[in-house]
């Protein structure tokens, strides 16, 4: 069964809640190779939140596959091919990754395979019902993709808070990321 991880940061909300710039904070989360593509960048700011974006996506599709948590954002090393294309490791594990944004938002999908077709989609959600709002998104664009019935559309989370999506209460073949930071939710889907 193929997996997908998906990550959104609010670039405003980053901004005005992390300060990447206290000391000891990239030797804390990033690799001597990620500080490089940080060090090296002519946006700086975008580069540390899109690197965090590629390891949270790709952190959610090893949770899929290794049930494993763990909080270690080092042990996550990302290669950046392009400006939309990179790469996380996580052990023996290789994830494809794909990153785009703006001026708002920086927003990463993760794949085992990169050529698998993903449906991915970003939008704008108010603060403090942003879980509530990216179900919503979710299921309704997937009512629409299948002409299935909305109300009998809901999303359960495995005790491993994996969600699928079900259709009078049995599991679909699909797989599926929800995301949401500050103003902005996203979720990601493929089918299996």
């Amino acid at each position: 069964m193929q997996r997908i991880g998906n990550d959104i940061v609010d670039l405003k909300v980053a901004a005005t809640e992390s300060n990447w710039q206290r000391k000891g904070f990239l030797n804390k989360i990033f690799t001597a190779k990620e500080q490089e593509y940080i060090h090296n960048s002519d946006n700086k700011f975008n580069t540390v939140w899109r690197l965090w974006s590629m390891k949270e996506s790709a952190y959610k599709l090893y949770i899929q596959q290794n049930a494993e948590r763990f909080f270690n954002p080092k042990k996550l090393e990302c290669t950046i091919f392009s400006e939309n294309d990179g790469q996380v490791i996580i052990g023996a594990s290789s994830f494809s990754t794909s990153t785009k944004g703006n001026d708002s938002f920086i927003f990463s999908t993760a794949l085992v395979d990169k050529s698998t077709t993903v449906i991915s989609c970003d939008f704008k959600i108010k603060r403090g019902t942003q879980s509530e709002q990216t179900y919503d998104a979710i299921i309704q664009y997937f009512a629409q993709l299948t002409g299935s019935k909305l109300s009998k559309l809901t999303i359960h989370k495995s005790t491993n808070h994996i969600p699928y999506l079900y259709f009078r209460n049995k599991q679909l073949p699909w797989s599926i990321s929800l995301s949401h930071h500050g103003t902005f939710g996203a979720f990601s889907l493929i089918k299996n």
